[in-house]
C-alpha cells in the first residue's frame, strides 16, 4: 500500500512541475494570437501582437532567438527591453511586443514572455 502512496506522490510532483509556466518582462495582455506569417507580412501596420510558437535557436546570453509557427518563424529581439531568457529550445512560447524601426528593417521586440 505504502507503494502506491508513493507513486502518486512523484506523479502529482511531476504534474505540478511540469506545467511550470516561466514568465520573462511584462505579462501578456493581447489574448489575441496573431500567426507568424501575418506578423512578417502586417508588420508594418501593426501594435503590440501576442505570438505563439517553438523556440528554435537561443543567443548564447539569450537576448534574442527564433520563435516558430506552423505558419513561418521570427527574430524575437529581448535586448531593448532589457530581458534574457534562458537556453530553452524546443519548448513552446508566448510572447508579446511590437515591431520597430532599425535602420532600414522592422524587428519584432518582445516586452512579455511566457515559456512552458
Amino acid at each position: 500500500m505504502k507503494f502506491y502512496y508513493i507513486l502518486i506522490i512523484i506523479a502529482l510532483f511531476l504534474l505540478l512541475t511540469g506545467c511550470k509556466i516561466e514568465k520573462y518582462g511584462s505579462d501578456i495582455t493581447v489574448n489575441k494570437v496573431t500567426p507568424i506569417s501575418q506578423a512578417l507580412a502586417e508588420k508594418d501596420s501593426l501594435d503590440t501582437i501576442t505570438l505563439k510558437g517553438e523556440i528554435g535557436a537561443v543567443c548564447p546570453t539569450g537576448c534574442w532567438f527564433y520563435l516558430q509557427d506552423q505558419s513561418g518563424e521570427i527574430y524575437v529581439d529581448l535586448a531593448p527591453s532589457g530581458l534574457a531568457i534562458p537556453q530553452r529550445s524546443g519548448k513552446k512560447a508566448v510572447v508579446e511586443g511590437s515591431f520597430i524601426k532599425v535602420k532600414d528593417r522592422s524587428v519584432f521586440v518582445a516586452k512579455g514572455v511566457e515559456i512552458q
